[in-house]
């Protein structure tokens, strides 16, 4: 993967968290304090739970249900801000590189354990586990039933963005998972985004 576009996509992920965070605050407030009933908004794309009065905020909102999982690479409590050192960190892990199994065709980026406002995460960011020769920083991502907001494809930089954007904040955020899909000279291909709530 190249460090310049790991950068690029890092930097468009953390304004989108904290565009999406500080926008969501001032909506909470309204939505708690206001006597008027919600309004089912339909715009084309989106999908909506029929048993949820709220208008989604997912596009196409699927279940999907991710098995537990052990990813080896760096892991850091970090302000979201600085997410691209953290990349930076990854892509130097030459130790990392060296113990390679064969050629990784993904990378997780895993965010768990939010402050409450959103600025800071723990953020693990790694190959399979199982690809690893003696892996000593991994973290484990428990199984769990997430709602797929990017679909494994394609996506721009912005449409990443957009996807922090999407997150429910007045839920309780347990964690999101990224998986960005390599070709076979390591460069992302493809990305698919999840959330999972408490």
């Amino acid at each position: 993967m190249k460090l310049m576009s790991s950068f690029a996509i890092s930097g468009v992920v953390i304004v989108g968290i904290w565009g999406a965070a500080m926008a969501q605050f001032p909506l909470m407030a309204a939505t708690e304090h206001s006597d008027k009933p919600d309004v089912q908004v339909e715009a084309p794309n989106l999908t909506t739970k029929q048993s949820n009065p709220r208008p989604s905020t997912t596009e196409a909102v699927k279940g999907v249900r991710i098995n537990t999982m052990s990813i080896s690479g760096v892991q850091q409590k970090i302000a979201i801000k600085h997410i691209a050192k953290l990349w930076q960190t990854f892509e130097n892990q030459q130790t990392l590189n060296k113990n390679l199994l064969r050629y990784p065709r993904k990378i997780s980026v895993y965010y768990q354990n939010f402050s409450q406002d959103f600025q800071q995460a723990e953020v693990s960011i790694g190959y399979l586990s199982d690809i690893v020769r003696s892996a000593n920083q991994s973290t484990t991502i428990p199984g769990a039933q997430y709602e797929r907001i990017l679909q494994k494809k394609a996506h721009s930089n912005a449409e990443l963005a957009d996807a922090w954007k999407k997150i429910d904040y007045r839920k309780n955020l347990q964690s999101v998972l990224e998986i960005h899909y390599l070709d076979a000279s390591g460069h992302p291909v493809s990305s698919e985004f999840m959330v999972n709530y408490k």
